[in-house]
């Protein structure tokens, strides 16, 4: 269970690659110098040209553990845009998903994602973004009430994406009924 930010629109949307990340097949990995598992290297049943294998990233932890430190940096480019070939718990009935994945919203990467956005609205006449809470614990009595609202690309800020990111989309109890929440903003020309 976690939130999900996602994009809708009537055209595909085009993925953007995680720059911190990339995936490997084991030989690929190992041509390129990255460590890989014992226990890949050990199983002979593992196809090792198989690719999207072995997944690298450059963002390394910070770990004292003297000082009880465990820090994980989080640069602001570090997220990306996938498409998704379905999400059944999404009140939308556009054609193209497409799932933002990051840790949280900042400026920066609203800014990155406005971008985004600027640049699909070329081809497209409207993008929904979504916000909800994915993975309910199936004791929902209702579909999930949905919250929404309308910009203009032109007036859309980076300020307007951070405080939707934000939104409470936990699970709500009214009257001991169980209703999901979700939030989605129609943007358009």
């Amino acid at each position: 269970m976690s939130f999900l930010v996602a994009l809708a629109s009537d055209s595909p949307l085009e993925v953007l690659p995680n720059p911190h990340m990339k995936m490997y097949s084991v030989n690929e990995a190992l041509e390129a110098g990255i460590e890989v598992p014992q226990s890949m290297l050990m199983d002979y049943e593992l196809d090792r040209d198989e690719p999207d294998t072995v997944l690298w990233s450059d963002i390394e932890p910070v770990i004292d553990i003297e000082k009880g430190i465990f820090e994980l940096p989080d640069p602001d480019d570090n997220f990306d845009i996938w498409p998704m070939e379905c999400a059944d718990e999404l009140q939308s009935e556009r054609a193209y998903l497409a799932a933002v994945e990051w840790n949280r919203c900042t400026p920066p990467r609203a800014e990155m994602l406005l971008d985004y956005i600027r640049r699909h609205m070329e081809k497209a006449e409207a993008v929904e973004l979504w916000h909800t809470w994915m993975g309910g614990n199936g004791e929902e009595e209702f579909p999930p009430l949905v919250k929404r609202e309308e910009k203009t690309l032109g007036s859309l800020t980076v300020e307007d994406i951070c405080r939707f990111c934000e939104s409470d989309v936990f699970k709500s109890y009214f009257d001991n009924v169980n209703i999901g929440k979700q939030y989605c903003l129609l943007i358009s020309k």
